[in-house]
């Protein structure tokens, strides 16, 4: 008797991955590139509408000597849900769902020396017309899980900064968030949905070619601009304080052998259910079709 071998995946016209983070790499948001002189004040301004204000000698290495150099200042702006699944991002705090007003990203280089931030800099990031309840928009910065009921290691998350709304600056026809950073990052202004009738959701993947090598999922909220971390647990994916009653799309990702797969399930209701989701090998079309 003949034993059954595994199929074997047969690669799409697509790039092969060796893992997700080289797919996020490639198709997510684009870092854009600024030369700065470094010996006066500089403002420049992203290409989805933020603007970042510098200081005079506002970097220094890691020894903390001034660098008096021309450098290389890399952003990346984040407003939209899809923008969100592209940079592997999300908008929740230790599980508290927020409404996002955008991420962005900011780092600066010294040829390859990763450098650190010596004086403040101002960012005004463009209020989005749909956002609801701007007055009690907050900063975030990037840090780490602190939930480890999943075992999740070295985990992205936001922390937020302190608990005073964000200032509003209006320029003619335009209105700001208006903040100072003091180390460089990821950065995010965000409100908190409220917690009125929440639950856990759990969602399992189907898949003719079993266990994928490496799975993210997300939770898109329809009526916000809110992902939702999902945490891996065994063949599927765990959510809590998710609000009933309301329309989602689930979103998982995965790489097996090299090969993308994905799968995607809209529910018009959020209840208590387990939902199945099946996934399929897919290319990148096919991905920023869904996703876009």
């Amino acid at each position: 008797m003949l034993m059954q071998q595994n199929p074997v995946i047969r690669l799409l016209k697509s790039n092969p991955y060796q893992n997700l983070d080289e797919f996020f790499e490639l198709n997510g948001v684009r870092p854009q590139i600024f030369n700065l002189h470094t010996h006066k004040e500089q403002s420049i301004h992203g290409r989805l509408g933020t603007r970042f204000h510098i200081p005079a000698f506002a970097f220094k290495n890691e020894k903390g000597q001034t660098i008096k150099a021309k450098v290389q200042l890399f952003i990346k702006e984040v407003f939209s849900k899809s923008e969100m699944i592209l940079a592997n991002k999300f908008s929740t705090a230790e599980d508290r769902l927020m409404n996002s007003n955008g991420q962005i990203f900011i780092t600066a280089k010294l040829d390859d020396e990763v450098l650190l931030l010596d004086r403040a800099i101002q960012i005004e990031l463009p209020l989005q017309r749909k956002l609801s309840n701007a007055t009690a928009i907050k900063l975030f910065s990037e840090s780490e899980a602190t939930t480890r009921a999943f075992n999740l290691e070295h985990a992205f998350d936001w922390k937020q900064q302190n608990n005073k709304p964000l200032s509003i600056i209006k320029d003619v026809a335009e209105r700001f968030f208006s903040f100072s950073i003091h180390h460089l990052g990821w950065f995010s202004c965000n409100n908190m949905l409220e917690k009125k009738g929440r639950s856990m959701l759990s969602i399992k993947y189907s898949s003719n070619y079993g266990t994928l090598d490496q799975k993210v999922a997300f939770l898109v909220l329809k009526d916000w601009n809110t992902v939702v971390r999902m945490y891996p647990k065994g063949q599927g994916f765990t959510s809590f304080n998710i609000p009933k009653n309301i329309a989602a799309e689930i979103i998982i990702l995965g790489i097996k052998q090299e090969q993308l797969f994905m799968g995607n399930l809209a529910i018009p209701n959020i209840s208590n259910s387990i939902y199945l989701v099946p996934i399929e090998a897919v290319n990148e079309e096919k991905v920023m079709n869904i996703l876009l």
